[in-house]
């Protein structure tokens, strides 16, 4: 007899709490946030390994200002090239009590973790279910 359904059934659940966790997490900061207007002003490269190769990223930077005070944010999320233009403006999502907390307005931002374990979860998902069906 081979593994238990549960090998595969665990981890699913696990990644889909996860996954729930970071969604409402980000949620909640997105939704208590305070907005400023951004502008992209630069570009931050950052080497990524993906599929055994360093590659590299652009991350926009971005300039906002706050009550006077003027910051820099450089996105989570990058691209093989360069997304947006310089001077191209976009919204920040700032904590009040804390401006340098912050993150660019945009779903893949906000949601990347939570999308990237709920995909996770699924393949666990289907593998467990096949899992079942092959061993009935």
């Amino acid at each position: 007899m081979g593994p238990s359904p549960l090998v595969f059934f665990v981890p699913c659940g696990l990644l889909f709490l996860l996954s729930l966790g970071l969604f409402l997490s980000r949620r909640a900061f997105a939704q208590r946030a305070s907005r400023a207007d951004g502008v992209v002003v630069d570009y931050a490269v950052r080497q990524v390994r993906t599929q055994g190769r360093w590659r590299k990223r652009q991350h926009p930077v971005l300039q906002y200002a706050v009550d006077g005070q003027t910051y820099r944010l450089t996105a989570n999320v990058g691209q093989t090239a360069r997304q947006y233009p310089l001077g191209t403006p976009l919204t920040i999502l700032y904590q009040a009590k804390d401006p340098t907390d912050a993150l660019v307005s945009s779903t893949l931002e906000l949601y990347f973790g939570a999308i990237l374990t709920a995909i996770f979860g699924s393949v666990a998902l289907v593998c467990g279910i096949a899992f079942v069906v092959v061993n009935r």
